[in-house]
């Protein structure tokens, strides 16, 4: 639903972050659409009118296609983070991100690949 939120110009950052909470700390089954509906009410988002959008033959074909391209990017869970071709899986990983960015370096290893 992220990526239909962004598309209307939602702040999609923040429903994903709603949506990890929700799973992460409050425990609740993400894999319900009813959950993600309210989930993006409590957001200010018109939760049913964005469940409706994903469940849309179209959205399902792109969504595949991500998957895919994120599997054959070496990605194997969610969250992930590319900065300059090193994946960082994980929240627990963003303060290496971060110190990454800050220094502007990536490992000679990844700079070659195409993210």
């Amino acid at each position: 639903m992220g990526m239909i939120a962004q598309r209307a110009g939602f702040d999609a950052p923040a429903l994903s972050h709603a949506f990890l909470r929700a799973l992460w700390a409050e425990e609740e089954d993400t894999k319900d659409i009813t959950v993600l509906a309210r989930i993006a009410a409590a957001q200010g988002l018109p939760g049913d009118a964005l469940v409706s959008v994903s469940l849309s033959p179209e959205i399902e074909a792109e969504w595949q296609r991500n998957r895919a391209d994120a599997i054959a990017g070496g990605m194997f869970g969610t969250p992930n983070y590319v900065w300059r071709g090193v994946i960082h899986w994980g929240q627990d990983r963003l303060d290496f991100l971060e110190r990454m960015i800050a220094s502007d370096t990536a490992p000679a290893i990844a700079r070659g690949r195409a993210w």
